[in-house]
């Protein structure tokens, strides 16, 4: 089988707790940040979606042309693809779904167990606005 990676649903699941954000749209929200987060991990996939879904060419930079892609198609279906229903204070929206993420035990996260509370910081500064 293939490794599952559900991080982006994890994450998704406390912005639309907090700010009511959609759940489709979290994941768009997320996956993309997490996505360049990862980016060394999940380089092959990304390689492999670039050219199987979006009919990319091969090139060096697939990937983070394969990433650019997924936001183009959430942009396509005026999905946004950053928060901004947390308000003027990005630093609290953070700290607040960093603690919910903390109070809930989800401290790793993916298919190797590599997303910790800072690498989820790091993916929500990219994130929210």
């Amino acid at each position: 089988g293939v490794s599952q990676d559900w991080a982006t649903h994890m994450i998704g699941h406390e912005l639309t707790a907090a700010y009511g954000v959609d759940h489709a749209r979290s994941l768009a929200i997320v996956q993309p940040s997490l996505l360049r987060n990862q980016f060394a991990v999940k380089k092959a996939k990304l390689e492999q979606m670039g050219k199987n879904v979006f009919g990319l060419d091969q090139s060096d930079d697939l990937a983070e042309k394969t990433i650019l892609a997924i936001e183009a198609f959430y942009h396509s279906l005026d999905v946004a693809t950053q928060l901004t229903e947390h308000g003027d204070d990005k630093a609290a929206a953070i700290d607040n779904i960093i603690g919910k993420l903390e109070a809930h035990g989800m401290l790793a996260l993916g298919e190797n167990q590599a997303i910790t509370l800072k690498e989820s910081r790091e993916i929500l500064e990219q994130a929210v606005v």
